[in-house]
């Protein structure tokens, strides 16, 4: 069976290496825990942290994309149980097995049920340390300074109640949300009260350590963060005092300390903390189990860790869904009794919906923002992504064929026209006159405005290597380009390894140029975010590839101002509605999609699932959730 699965396409070389090395090494040839050894292997190779054995036995067995694989199912429940309950290879995690099995019939690799129970453990404890000195009335007429007076006519005041819980929580806070909710603006503002409080206390300052999970992310955050500090008026003056908020942000690997290699272990631990008093972690919805696992165990137990995001985008590449399982399900969260007092104070709570989540002390440190300050109650983009969220397809298609919102719009994928045909007109507006620019700097600035995202990466007809070259034919028909070799001018490249020498990162997007008059020969332009430019060799770079087109989970921590979203032609179990969601809110100005209706009714009703133990380990196990569609 397993060689025939491996044979289809199932399994791959590693599952079925790793099944026959357990069966060997516990002399336990029981043919279902061979399969239950290969199984765990791909599931965490695809994201999920472990098995969920009562979900697969007895269904037949499906391939990644969703189609079945005929004549093979999974074992029935019991018999599969009873066969790794007897083998010398599972345990329950009281003994070192190579796999463990917990009580709810999830079966895990045994490094992924320590992380998952590691996190958990640690989290908890930040929950619920004990709350530290606060000067409440300090706190109050800061919050007023920086968020404004409390009136009935002033927006919500979600950001107002996230940097009040921010401060009252000492451990750990959890502040989710959308593309334009504020979430840079509000920890700025955390940021500055927290160093307010150190002041009236005569305290040192706290070190603050900002990261990101990628370069490209880390880069943004700290223009943000730059932004808000000139931007919001109270922060500058505070600036103007002599207090100071950092704006450099690091990636998480180069904060711990990445020793390379391939071995997963970092300068940082537990024996060896973080020289930090504040960890704030931006983009969090990327950060895979194994890394925050080891991110919060190397943070001193006294510091402070604040986690930024959005729960409803594409979870991490790796292993694991951690901010998802972190927060609750829906839009609201009811505080306890004692924290909502508390609370109360400082900002009028809204009366949770029902049903609501139960209240728990995760909970009590957890700020949802939904009021979206980028666009306006008609924009297109904000309800596009508010009924994805929601799995109202009907809704969905509405909003895209509605002439009214000009910004979110349709194109019926037509098999009768080919890929190059539809996306035309949009590659020849954003891109036909990119060499008119006056200057290589402008042409990237522009170029950066619009991207199409596609769902797939290797898909013949419909993948971004496709669209790439297809995007290419267009523009060279129309004699923008002139592909003499790999590196014409005007190809535009995506860094996708980070380069700590060179100082470019996975994401970071450049220009191929012609050199100057001194050396003619071609450079790759990039331009930080300060606006230095920098030119490289393209011989010097780290792995490049070409960008006119990129998938949807390489463009996640980006923004444009236009998107072009490619959905297949036919539906995908992999291709869910968190990631159109994620694909909708990269745009700022306006977005089309590309598919056929039947497509996106499936996208839109297929969830991102990823087996993992955690949220039941963070959340009352009786927790009541929201309605989601």
């Amino acid at each position: 069976m397993l060689d025939d699965l491996f044979n289809r396409g199932f399994f791959t070389a590693l599952d079925l290496h790793f099944a026959n090395t357990m069966v060997r090494l516990g002399r336990d040839d029981h043919p279902w825990v061979a399969l239950g050894a290969a199984v765990t292997s791909r599931f965490t190779s695809l994201g999920h942290v472990c098995v969920d054995l009562s979900r697969i036995a007895g269904r037949e067995i499906q391939s990644a994309e969703g189609q079945r694989i005929e004549g093979h199912r999974w074992p029935e429940l019991s018999p599969w149980l009873e066969a790794l309950e007897q083998s010398p290879l599972v345990g329950h995690g009281q003994t070192a097995t190579p796999l463990v099995i917990d009580d709810r019939h999830r079966l895990y690799l045994h490094r992924y049920w320590q992380y998952e129970r590691q996190l958990a453990r640690e989290l908890r404890r930040r929950a619920v340390r004990e709350l530290g000195s606060i000067d409440e009335d300090l706190l109050e007429e800061g919050l007023t300074r920086y968020f404004g007076p409390l009136t009935e006519s002033t927006p919500p005041h979600e950001q107002r109640l996230a940097a009040a819980l921010a401060v009252l929580r000492s451990g750990l806070v959890i502040i989710s949300g959308g593309p334009g909710t504020g979430k840079t603006t509000t920890v700025v503002k955390i940021v500055s009260l927290l160093l307010e409080q150190a002041r009236a206390e005569s305290s040192t300052p706290p070190q603050i350590l900002l990261t990101a999970p990628t370069g490209k992310a880390a880069a943004r955050l700290s223009e943000s963060i730059q932004s808000a500090k000139r931007r919001v008026e109270a922060i500058a003056s505070l600036v103007d005092q002599g207090i100071d908020l950092p704006h450099d942000a690091t990636t998480i690997h180069r904060a711990l300390g990445w020793r390379g290699g391939g071995s997963g272990e970092f300068r940082h631990h537990g024996a060896h903390p973080l020289p930090a008093d504040l960890l704030i972690v931006d983009e969090a919805s990327m950060v895979d189990l194994a890394l925050m696992t080891k991110l919060v165990a190397a943070l001193r137990p006294e510091a402070r860790l604040i986690l930024l995001g959005d729960k409803d985008q594409l979870a991490s590449v790796d292993a694991g869904a951690v901010l998802g399982d972190l927060c609750p399900t829906g839009t609201r969260i009811a505080y306890r009794d004692g924290f909502a007092r508390r609370l109360n104070r400082f900002c009028p709570l809204p009366a949770p919906a029902e049903p609501a989540p139960l209240p728990s002390d995760i909970g009590d440190c957890t700020a949802l923002l939904t009021h979206n300050y980028r666009f306006g109650e008609h924009s297109g983009i904000d309800q596009l992504a508010r009924a994805i969220n929601l799995g109202d397809g009907p809704a969905v298609m509405k909003i895209l064929t509605d002439p009214r919102l000009g910004n979110a719009r349709l194109i019926e994928w037509d098999e009768q026209l080919n890929i190059e045909s539809i996306i035309e007109p949009q590659v020849v507006e954003h891109f036909n006159s990119l060499p008119d620019e006056p200057t290589s700097s402008r042409q990237l600035d522009r170029f950066n405005r619009y991207r199409i995202l596609c769902a797939h990466r290797h898909d013949a007809r419909l993948g971004s290597g496709a669209m790439n070259r297809a995007v290419e034919r267009i523009l060279v028909q129309r004699g923008a380009l002139a592909i003499d070799d790999d590196w014409y001018i005007g190809r535009p490249v995506m860094v996708t390894r980070n380069d700590y020498r060179l100082g470019l990162y996975n994401g970071d997007v450049g220009l191929v140029t012609q050199g100057t008059e001194d050396d003619t020969a071609r450079q790759v332009l990039f331009v930080q975010p300060d606006g230095e430019e920098r030119r490289f060799a393209p011989s010097r770079l780290p792995p490049v590839e070409t960008v006119f087109a990129m998938t949807v989970h390489k463009s996640q921590g980006s923004q444009f101002d236009h998107v072009t979203i490619i959905l297949p032609r036919q539906p995908s179990p992999v291709v869910t509605r968190e990631l159109l969601y994620t694909a909708v809110t990269r745009a700022k100005a306006s977005v089309t999609v590309v598919a056929r209706p039947e497509v996106i009714h499936r996208v839109v009703a297929t969830r991102t699932e990823r087996s993992s133990g955690l949220r039941d380990q963070l959340w009352p196990t009786a927790q009541t959730r929201v309605p989601s569609g």
